[in-house]
């Protein structure tokens, strides 16, 4: 028993990591792509939406897989952005229904989020109709109980039409509970 309680501490150690900002633990993989982002303060503005949220739905901590209670974009990164702006992401407010900035480039993500247990397998993403690519996704822990309350989850839309858009991504609760969907227009 020891030596397997030692097996799991160590891959813990040596293939995860959690980051704390904004009150919220972000559990990465240790050659995460958001990891550095995410250490410079990068999803600052957007973790702190998603703690906003999670905390006006008033969700309890219990022993169950939450549903999935919100799902979000909290940003679209591209590389048309950083050439005009310097800065390669758009934080995107709650309830915005389209980006402020051009985007488009050999480097186009977008940044979701999902409060309860979907994501990870669960969710999906479109762009102009086309599916986009899951290339990450992070485990938070919102309310602090080292328990995931949601996942951040990272879509590739770049080799997809480079164009203006709708970007719709949809996340389904693993247990009993619903999907829901959020889409926005990306110019």
């Amino acid at each position: 028993m020891k030596f397997i309680i030692c097996i799991l501490l160590s891959v813990g150690i040596v293939f995860g990591e959690t980051i704390t900002r904004s009150g919220v633990n972000v559990f990465v993989d240790r050659d995460s792509i958001n990891k550095d982002r995410i250490k410079q303060g990068g999803m600052d503005k957007s973790l702190a939406q998603v703690r906003r949220i999670f905390n006006n739905l008033n969700i309890k901590s219990s022993n169950s897989a939450p549903p999935v209670s919100r799902v979000m974009v909290l940003q679209v990164c591209s590389t048309k952005k950083l050439q005009t702006t310097k800065e390669v992401c758009e934080d995107i407010p709650n309830n915005q229904l389209a980006t402020q900035y051009d985007h488009e480039g050999g480097f186009f993500v977008v940044q979701t989020a999902v409060i309860g247990y979907g994501g990870k397998g669960y969710g999906s993403a479109t762009f102009l109709g086309n599916e986009a690519r899951l290339i990450e996704t992070s485990g938070i822990d919102i309310d602090g109980d080292r328990r995931v309350d949601g996942y951040l989850e990272l879509w590739d839309i770049s080799e997809l039409a480079n164009d203006s858009g709708i970007f719709s991504y949809t996340s389904r609760s693993i247990n009993v509970g619903p999907a829901l969907n959020t889409t926005i227009f990306i110019k």
